[in-house]
């Protein structure tokens, strides 16, 4: 429930398909609309739809595991001070008598110096295009909702959101995925969640947990009994 930089996806597009229903939503299902971390302006469009699914179609050398140096570096980025941070993203120093580039080298070295706190063999080169980039990171499976949805995410040193025209209208030169959107019109999503359950895609199995089984036990002897 806390808000992060990394927005977090599925490699799997039913789970997708589930949370742009409402399956994955406290609330009942309704206009809500609900997109897995992509905010649209309306509730609904033209043609009734209030649920997305988003399909990012990512090269492969933009996926990378939660062990690869690229990751350590994007994620150690975060630790450094906002103007350092600046400074390494091409910002020029805000106080015009400090040198450009030794501040460049010197906000790089203690980007190394943290980086070798948890990766003592870390002496990689590190490419300043990474960034600028967006990764998909495949996460150490070791919680229990991460595996049941299939889960990933998405993470950026220099973005702040994912779609891929924002990308490319910051650095248009830069690797980016295609980006598609499928719409769930919201009389839809009822029968969708049904046919779901029936491939054992539900907000239960996604989200296991004795709370979520004991919720979905009551709900389905309360439907049943009206």
């Amino acid at each position: 429930g806390l808000k992060t930089r990394l927005l977090d996806v599925t490699r799997n597009p039913l789970v997708a398909l589930l949370n742009a229903c409402g399956g994955l939503e406290d609330s009942t299902i309704g206009d809500k609309d609900v997109c897995g971390g992509l905010q649209d302006s309306a509730a609904k469009d033209q043609d009734g739809c209030c649920g997305r699914v988003h399909v990012f179609a990512v090269p492969k050398a933009l996926v990378k595991p939660y062990t690869s140096d690229t990751v350590s570096v994007i994620a150690n980025f975060a630790k450094l001070a906002r103007d350092e941070q600046d400074i390494l993203l091409g910002h020029k120093p805000e106080e015009p008598a400090v040198d450009g580039s030794r501040a460049y080298r010197t906000c790089m070295e203690k980007l190394y110096h943290l980086i070798r706190q948890e990766r003592v063999n870390f002496y990689e080169k590190i490419d300043p295009r990474d960034f600028f980039r967006v990764f998909v990171v495949q996460p150490q499976e070791s919680f229990e909702r991460i595996r049941a949805q299939s889960g990933a995410f998405l993470l950026s040193a220099f973005h702040e959101r994912f779609e891929r025209t924002e990308i490319l209208d910051a650095i248009p030169s830069t690797p980016v995925y295609d980006h598609f959107t499928v719409g769930i019109p919201a009389g839809s999503k009822e029968d969708i969640l049904r046919e779901l359950s029936v491939a054992n895609v539900t907000r239960e199995t996604m989200l296991p947990s004795l709370d979520e089984t004991a919720k979905a036990i009551v709900g389905r002897f309360s439907t049943a009994s009206v």
